[in-house]
């Protein structure tokens, strides 16, 4: 028999413990609502979303390598910043169709090459840099009479981006040709750690490459040779299982601590290395230490020879460059974008001062668009969008700015009959 005293206890404990269960209970619903207010205001409704999924569609050319789709439709969103469906043109491009051989030699013609950003599925075809160079100079510089075009094409370096010279921009005959340098081109360059970055075969790779041949000289190497990428091998892999519940907040939460896509299960960083370190000619590199996820790591992390191999491609893939532009008579010029200084620290810019030292030993000048945002007291981070580091609108401006005003000081790039001295560096 319980004793009233003992009943009184029982009964003060159990308030207690509902009392804490409630502030437990209404603690968490505070934070599950606040949570999906949250999600709710970055992320829109699915209804209102155009489309949920990516359709990028690939086509492979024997002297190009893999390729947008041409005259495909392509469809692109991150789920938070953009959603853009973007057509593609003849010859595998997000761009308008190129004007022909005899308008681009009767114009100031700009051509321009990079990877994604200049790719730039993130915005409309009117918003990219391209356009809103032929704009701005049309406005600033009217008697220049510019016309651009954008080749642009996501996981590619420089060497690889030499087979889009070769195939559409030469017969264009540009005045001006600017390179658009990135942080990841150091990494895009190379061979095994554009491998290990993207999962393809570093002996196959989609795009034209560089290696050394037997005499230790590097040489060209054409696009792997199939309409499909040869991807590293793969481990079997199980079933993905992913709840879905009601609310998004918790499928947020759901995305962010499980495995997402077979992709992220098992084609990782190590496990690229680990299946590349079992060939004898990457063997030894492997072996030197972690390999780097991204340029910033390249500086950072890699081992000097690693840092080495990043320098040495592309330094041959700038002399390609170099060697057409020279050839060709045409001025050649490097865009470095905001992200190359966006991490320095106490004034160093690594992966700048790498770039600029390579450009300068060549007399390629340097078009820094890190300061001409400073100068117009534009804040770095908003040249991209908030959830992706390719340029928003505003970044491609800032970028087409940049152009216009070394246009302006420059503007006998734009004279094919005057080519009695080497244009005017005031950017390097």
């Amino acid at each position: 028999m319980i004793g009233y005293r003992g009943i009184d206890g029982f009964r003060r404990a159990a308030r207690v413990t509902a009392w804490n269960a409630l502030f437990l209970l209404a603690g968490l619903a505070l934070v599950v609502g606040g949570g999906e207010v949250w999600i709710r205001s970055i992320q829109p409704a699915v209804e209102k979303q155009p489309f949920t999924e990516n359709t990028v569609l690939w086509d492979f050319s024997p002297r190009v390598g893999s390729r947008l789709k041409p005259n495909s439709e392509v469809r692109f969103t991150n789920g938070r910043d953009f959603w853009t469906v973007t057509r593609i043109n003849s010859l595998g491009f997000p761009d308008r169709e190129p004007i022909d051989g005899q308008r681009a030699a009767e114009s100031c013609h700009v051509a321009v090459i990079g990877d994604s950003i200049i790719e730039g599925l993130q915005v409309s075809i009117d918003e990219k840099l391209h356009i809103q160079l032929e704009e701005l100079a049309a406005r600033r510089l009217p008697d220049l009479d510019v016309t651009a075009s954008a080749w642009g094409l996501m996981g590619t370096g420089q060497i690889a981006q030499t087979a889009f010279y070769d195939e559409f921009v030469r017969r264009m005959n540009p005045n001006l040709l600017v390179l658009v340098f990135v942080p990841n081109d150091f990494i895009d360059n190379v061979p095994l750690l554009n491998a290990i970055n993207t999962g393809y075969d570093p002996d196959r790779l989609p795009q034209r490459s560089a290696e050394r041949d037997k005499d230790g000289f590097m040489v060209m190497r054409p696009p792997g040779g199939e309409s499909r990428p040869h991807k590293l091998p793969q481990p079997p892999l199980p079933p993905e299982r992913r709840a879905k519940w009601p609310l998004r907040f918790l499928n947020w939460i759901e995305s962010q601590t499980s495995v997402r896509s077979e992709g992220d299960r098992f084609s990782t960083f190590a496990h690229r290395s680990g299946v590349l370190a079992e060939r004898p000619r990457y063997a030894p590199i492997l072996a030197d230490g972690p390999m780097p996820r991204d340029a910033y790591a390249l500086v950072k992390k890699a081992s000097p020879r690693v840092r080495k191999y990043a320098l040495e491609y592309t330094s041959f893939g700038l002399d390609r460059f170099k060697e057409r532009a020279d050839r060709d008579s045409v001025h050649l010029v490097i865009l470095s974008i905001q992200q190359m200084r966006e991490r320095q620290s106490r004034g160093a810019s690594p992966l700048f001062d790498a770039l600029r030292a390579l450009a300068r030993t060549r007399g390629v000048p340097v078009i820094d668009q890190y300061d001409h945002a400073i100068r117009q007291g534009v804040e770095i981070f908003d040249l991209r969008w908030k959830h992706d580091g390719h340029w928003n609108p505003l970044g491609h401006r800032l970028a087409a700015e940049a152009l216009v005003e070394w246009l302006a000081g420059n503007r006998r790039v734009c004279d094919d009959g005057d080519e009695s001295s080497p244009v005017d560096d005031n950017r390097s």
